[in-house]
């Protein structure tokens, strides 16, 4: 069919149909919506962003735009990015038809372009799966009256500035269009455009409801909110918000847990410092100063593996990095698996050179890996209720050896969502659940390592950087926590709070009596000379 008499075709259909029944739709679309997402919905600025927690109806609210302004707006252009097809058309393809039929919109449906028009007055709408430069430039050089990208967080960061700056806003001005950025908080980086125009402090943004704000602001009008905020008007979110609750407790996290404070309330959890990880030896509240991360209780016996309180029976994790002819590390550490606040105790590291599978077999059973007469480190631990280490390059080689001749199982680490498993182990460092012995390798590496950016924006581990002990680490903390008992964990009150002061020094006192000594002090005359505590 020929294109210009397709478009008279159509194009005249749309300004003679009848749309008087269209601001009920409009008005039904809006009052669907809780306050927060309202304000989104409406808001007229140019550039408008939200930074939602989990399940609080960001997408929900786009969809609400969506809706809005091809409804509002007489061949409207729309484009709607999301990471990859697959997410954009469970996130509001699916969702707008659903919202079409409810309300009674009459819409044509394109299944193959991802492509939805609205015949009565000519809107019309693409969903985008962007996930490179080619996806993005399909799009380069055609107005548009909205262009909506969510998940923002989840774009790489160089392809999203270059889709928002080379292919989305050069053609904004046609139709003095609206660009609109939503998303979860991701985990902090640097130079993220979506981080950028969204946290707060930032020069790019102000909020929306800021009545300071001057009448010719031209940034970004930012909009935030949580699950909480929509629990108390949509019975759905409520019922969403109830089980969020009950995710914090049973993982015991405090309000300041970063997992907590991105996923469920939507906030950014930035450090300002570089480093990887979040340890602190100690912590000092109102003049009194109290160990947070670091511990430092006697070593005993050949091996010398950290005494342990002697209120709890231990259970011990093993984390290894294997080394492959390079540093081979293990990391021991020590839990309860009904310790109500789930703490981890490091106990025990190693560090050898040329740890070939006999060698680290003849370490760890002693050289004649009799298992009847163990004198390696697993004589004073007992066999580990979990053992693992990585398996990349020859590492598989080795745990086959180890199993099939040594008789020691070791499992093979699990390395997917490395940023996601530094965030929990974070999470414990700040909330005081995990002490790392003072003066070990572990300590060295968690006050050193730093992040860097690499050329796609993404944080990365700098090459080069010794991360074998932490690696370990995060290998023994993750087996731990699938040992723990099911009882919910006891949240442990901030270090900024007297509560929290006051369960630190407990927590000391209480170890100091356990082990049958004062590990902190003693007496002048007491004790031998070199005595530096």
């Amino acid at each position: 069919m020929d294109i210009s008499r397709f478009l008279a075709v159509h194009v005249g259909a749309a300004k003679s149909a009848d749309t008087s029944d269209w601001p009920d739709k409009i008005k039904l679309v809006v009052d669907s919506c809780h306050p927060a997402q309202r304000a989104f919905v409406l808001d007229p600025g140019r550039y408008v962003a939200a930074l939602v927690g989990g399940r609080g109806g960001k997408t929900t609210g786009m969809k609400g735009r969506v809706l809005h302004r091809m409804l509002t707006t007489k061949d409207a252009r729309v484009r709607y990015f999301a990471t990859t097809r697959s997410h954009a058309e469970e996130l509001m393809w699916i969702p707008l038809k659903a919202a079409c039929a409810d309300l009674g919109i009459e819409a044509e449906w394109n299944e193959t372009k991802l492509r939805m028009r609205l015949p009565r007055n000519g809107a019309m709408l693409w969903l985008v799966g962007c996930d490179n430069k080619k996806n993005a430039e399909v799009h380069r050089g055609l107005p548009s009256h909205e262009v909506l990208i969510d998940e923002a967080g989840s774009f790489d960061s160089r392809l999203l500035s270059y889709l928002i700056d080379q292919v989305i806003t050069p053609r904004l001005g046609d139709h003095r269009g609206t660009l609109v950025l939503g998303g979860t908080p991701p985990p902090y980086q640097p130079n993220h455009r979506f981080i950028e125009v969204t946290i707060a402090g930032s020069d790019l943004n102000s909020r929306w409801d800021d009545p300071d704000r001057p009448d010719d602001w031209s940034g970004w009008s930012l909009h935030s909110w949580s699950l909480a905020d929509g629990a108390e008007h949509i019975p759905a979110m409520a019922n969403a918000w109830e089980l969020a609750l009950d995710t914090k407790k049973l993982n015991g996290w405090s309000d300041d847990h970063p997992t907590w404070m991105r996923e469920y309330m939507g906030v950014h959890a930035q450090d300002d410092s570089e480093a990887i990880f979040k340890y602190r030896s100690h912590m000092d509240v109102d003049g009194v100063r109290v160990e947070w991360n670091q511990w430092d209780p006697p070593r005993i016996g050949p091996h010398r593996i950290a005494e342990l309180p002697k209120d709890k029976s231990w259970q011990y994790v093993y984390g290894c990095d294997l080394g492959h002819g390079d540093d081979y590390t293990e990391e021991v550490f020590a839990f309860s698996p009904d310790d109500p606040h789930r703490q981890l105790l490091h106990v025990y590291e190693f560090t050898g050179k040329e740890m070939y599978p006999r060698r680290i077999a003849e370490h760890l059973l002693g050289e004649d890996l009799d298992h009847k007469n163990i004198t390696g480190p697993i004589r004073d631990t007992g066999w580990p209720t979990g053992h693992v280490a990585d398996s990349e390059g020859l590492g598989q080689g080795y745990l086959d050896e180890l199993r099939n001749v040594h008789g020691i199982f070791i499992k093979k680490a699990d390395k997917k969502d490395k940023l996601g498993k530094i965030e929990l182990f974070n999470g414990d460092l700040l909330d005081g659940r995990i002490k790392i012995l003072k003066g070990s390798k572990l300590e060295t590496q968690l006050t050193s390592l730093q992040w860097y950016v690499d050329d796609h924006g993404r944080l990365r581990e700098r090459a080069g950087d010794k991360n074998d002990a932490t690696d370990g680490a995060l290998y023994a903390r993750n087996e731990a926590h699938h040992q723990f008992g099911s009882a919910p964990a006891a949240q442990k009150p901030s270090p900024r709070t007297p509560a929290g002061v006051e369960m630190a020094m407990r927590d000391r006192d209480d170890r100091a009596d356990a082990t049958n000594g004062d590990e902190y002090e003693r007496d002048w005359d007491d004790g031998p000379d070199d005595w530096d505590r």
